[in-house]
């Protein structure tokens, strides 16, 4: 998959966008669909991963931030890309067993500081596994 596309280039879905928008935030979502993905920062990727946009187009993308920093933060907190990934639904990961193998690796690496961060218990619960 070609990360030089957009998501509105590769999903299924309609994203005409509305005439108007209910919020900024909803403006913001239909703007980064529009972006290619390889140009998503980490507060981009973490808006359309909470909303679960295109979150099968963005598999490759996630991982290689997160090898660049296990705790990648957007604008809310250190982790929240590591975080949001962890708790994708189990189905996200089919087809995806290389990247979940390099994720649990990642973590394992970085274990202590991973640990630190969100908690033993949050490490033992993973989804993806």
């Amino acid at each position: 998959m070609s990360t030089n596309k957009t998501i509105k280039q590769l999903d299924k879905n309609d994203w005409t966008r509305p005439q108007e928008y209910n919020t900024n935030f909803i403006r913001r979502c239909y703007d980064y669909v529009e972006i290619p993905i390889y140009q998503l920062n980490i507060e981009q990727l973490r808006t359309l991963i909470s909303q679960e946009i295109g979150v099968e187009f963005l598999i490759p993308t996630i991982i290689q931030n997160l090898k660049n920093n296990i705790l990648a933060e957007g604008d809310f907190y250190p982790d929240d890309l590591l975080e949001l990934t962890l708790n994708l639904k189990k189905e996200v990961w089919t087809g995806f067993e290389k990247e979940k193998h390099i994720l649990l690796e990642l973590i394992q690496k970085n274990e202590a500081e991973v640990i630190e961060e969100l908690g033993e218990k949050t490490i033992h619960n993973l989804k993806l596994i």
